[in-house]
């Protein structure tokens, strides 16, 4: 079994974005059809995901008196705490509506409550679960999110490195990419510095497959990591 150290970094792909790239591995000049152990030890990059992103910073609201009137606000995206978020969606739904909104968080439920004052009504018609809030079926004029927010960003992300027919060495499952889960515990702009503390976790990938190699950053829900920054790994 041949045994190679190989850095990878997004500013040395052959294209894509740092989130989304491929790499070459042409120069080690291996031999068609040989066994290489392949694992990710060392993984580093910055946490500049947008909590608030083009994904879901859009929300869409009717009023009672208009219910043919779609009422559209798109929030910039960036990080956001709960009351500054708060503050945003009143500002922005006072200056797109003819309503008047009262919007506040609390901190002791983690919830969000939207208000206006009768008879007004509103309602909203979409909105990213983020929010903690489902679509409403009916006007009222006050709704309280369903569920705590979530706007603190992803707790993990997956890196991914697809279209590598291969086998996994501890439990011999075959398999079509290799996968590392990585805990994102830092704030947002931190760096991530993750050390892989797993045994066994070499996958046996045929030398065919390794000319060029994509490797991906994804969240949770399957969306690309926001990366503007470049990606490190070993």
């Amino acid at each position: 079994m041949s045994s190679y150290y190989i850095m990878i970094d997004s500013r040395d792909k052959l294209y894509g974005e740092n989130n989304n790239f491929t790499v070459s591995f042409s120069n080690f000049n291996l031999q068609p059809g040989t066994e290489v152990a392949m694992s990710v030890d060392e993984i580093c990059f910055y946490n500049s995901d947008k909590p608030i992103n083009s994904t879901n910073n859009t929300i869409i609201f009717r009023e009672a008196d208009d219910d043919n009137t779609d009422y559209t606000i798109t929030l910039t995206p960036g990080f956001y705490t709960a009351n500054e978020l708060a503050s945003e969606l009143q500002t922005q739904m006072n200056t797109t509506g003819s309503n008047t909104y009262t919007i506040s968080y609390s901190s002791i439920t983690g919830f969000l409550t939207i208000s206006t004052t009768l008879p007004e009504n509103f309602k909203i018609v979409s909105i990213s679960e983020e929010f903690g809030m489902d679509v409403m079926t009916s006007f009222l004029a006050t709704k309280t999110s369903d569920r705590i927010i979530q706007i603190s960003g992803p707790e993990y992300c997956d890196l991914e490195l697809p279209g590598l027919f291969n086998r996994n060495m501890s439990t011999g499952v075959n398999n079509n990419g290799l996968v590392k889960r990585i805990p994102v515990a830092v704030p947002f702009g931190a760096l991530v510095s993750y050390q892989s503390a797993e045994a066994g976790d070499e996958t046996i990938v045929k030398s065919d497959y390794l000319e060029n190699v994509r490797v991906m950053l994804k969240k949770p829900n399957g969306i690309l990591f926001d990366l503007p920054e470049h990606i490190h790994l070993s």
